[in-house]
């Protein structure tokens, strides 16, 4: 508002400064399509220095160079310029010259300075506060964040562990399986060579029955040289003592006992003071 400029301009050529906020703690101005600025303060009274319980309203004319004319009907700002005057000023304020006024205005800014900085004090304990509860939470989330992190990576840990261990059942199931198949096999395989088998028995029978009759009939050294050649032959196992060529060579039938003595004492490297053996 214009009148609000006027003011402001004033105490600046007064050698003081007044500031808006200044103004809104020393009251409202508004004014009418008439010319009447009304002022309703709420002063800072010079003795006690602590606000007025009550507003006090008080209205004052201005002079206009357009005059005004018009009727806007409602309270309304005046259009510029407005000429306010100190004595106008001080009627309203209830101030007896304009030092007291100036006295009043140093004393609103120092108010308001220290009004101002106990709230900035309030405001930044609020603040520190607010930080503090704000750290703190940080530091709870900071917290939680690594226990979390540690839980996902023991967790991590577990299922990979536990997809290695399932490759390796998988594998180990793989590789017994194919040993049971290939046991099988060979089960077969065995189980297809039985007649093959059981023809070597019969046949060993029938050799065995014959060395016996033989042994019957040539008598027991024939007889017995020809098993030793028999198991030879079956086993692959050398008797000690009986060459090969020993046990594969058979004895003519004119053979006497003597020709059969002494074979035996080659085979057997029998020495001449040892037992004899007779042939009968």
């Amino acid at each position: 508002m214009l009148v609000t400029v006027g003011l402001i301009a004033l105490f600046r050529d007064r050698g003081a400064t007044l500031a808006p906020e200044h103004l809104s703690r020393m009251g409202r101005f508004t004014s009418d399509t008439h010319g009447r600025v009304t002022f309703r303060s709420k002063w800072l009274d010079l003795r006690t220095r602590y606000p007025l319980k009550n507003w006090a309203s008080v209205f004052f004319f201005v002079k206009n160079d357009w005059g005004l004319l018009e009727k806007w009907g409602k309270m309304k700002d005046l259009p510029s310029p407005l000429h306010v005057e100190e004595e106008d000023i001080m009627r309203i304020l209830k101030v007896l010259d304009i030092e007291h006024l100036l006295f009043e205005v140093c004393h609103i800014s120092r108010y308001i300075k220290e009004e101002f900085l106990f709230k900035w004090s309030r405001l930044g304990i609020e603040l520190t506060d607010v930080l503090n509860e704000w750290n703190s939470e940080f530091m709870k989330i900071k917290y939680l964040q690594g226990e979390f992190k540690w839980k996902y990576d023991h967790k991590t840990k577990e299922a990979n562990d536990q997809k290695a261990s399932k490759e390796k059942i998988a594998s180990l199931e793989a590789r017994d399986k194919r040993s049971q198949t290939l046991i099988a096999e060979k089960e077969a395989a065995l189980s297809g060579s039985e007649p093959s088998k059981e023809a070597r028995d019969h046949i060993y029978d029938i050799e065995v029955k014959a060395l016996e009759q033989q042994c019957i009939e040539d008598g027991f050294i024939r007889g017995f040289l020809k098993w030793v050649r028999l198991m030879q032959r079956k086993t692959g196992v050398q008797v000690e003592g009986v060459t090969p060529s020993q046990a594969s060579d058979d004895f003519p039938s004119g053979s006497n006992g003597d020709e059969i003595e002494s074979e035996l004492q080659k085979a057997f490297d029998l020495d001449v003071d040892d037992e004899t053996v007779n042939i009968e």
